[in-house]
């Protein structure tokens, strides 16, 4: 807003841009403001009031830059096993996509569990992706909004052998 104004006569600003120092989370932060000019804001008699003024204006002002969210995390990838008669499910997290992640910002999954839906053979089996925490340099500009997913990978069945007990008999006794 504009203080000092004669009367009722009224004048907007032509060009204002303001700039945080960084693009980092935090509490009232510097942002350097430029370009500041006066405008006329009416026509006929008010045309031309902007020359009647210097601006000044300040070079800086404080906000607030927040958390953004990150909605969803996928390419998260658990891998296949042998029957084991657990449900723990391995996982690979260097693939993970992070949807609400700003372009050029790094993060990455810090930690990550990973349990099949249930301990029996099968191909296609639900793998349940819990506790997902976020790293990388940008990992403090963000909340997750869920730090679920899931994946799909296989349980195959475990190889069995029959093995025979090598025992010696004489022939003709039980």
């Amino acid at each position: 807003s504009l203080s000092g104004l004669v009367g009722t006569e009224t004048l907007g600003f032509g060009t204002l841009v303001g700039a945080f120092v960084d693009t980092n989370v935090g509490v009232d932060k510097t942002v350097n403001v430029s370009g500041a000019n006066l405008v006329s804001a009416g026509a006929g008699a008010t045309a031309g009031l902007a020359s009647n003024y210097t601006l000044s204006a300040p070079s800086s002002v404080t906000a607030n830059i927040t958390q953004a969210t990150i909605a969803s995390v996928a390419g998260i990838t658990a891998g296949n096993k042998v029957y084991d008669g657990g449900t723990t499910a391995s996982l690979n997290t260097t693939g993970a996509t992070f949807s609400g992640k700003v372009a050029g910002d790094v993060l990455a999954v810090a930690a990550a569990s990973g349990n099949f839906s249930d301990k029996n053979a099968a191909l296609g089996k639900t793998v349940n992706i819990s506790g997902i925490a976020l790293s990388g340099a940008d990992a403090g500009n963000y909340l997750l909004g869920t730090n679920t997913a899931t994946a799909l990978a296989d349980i195959t069945a475990a190889a069995l052998t029959i093995k025979a007990n090598d025992t010696t008999r004489v022939a003709g006794q039980a």
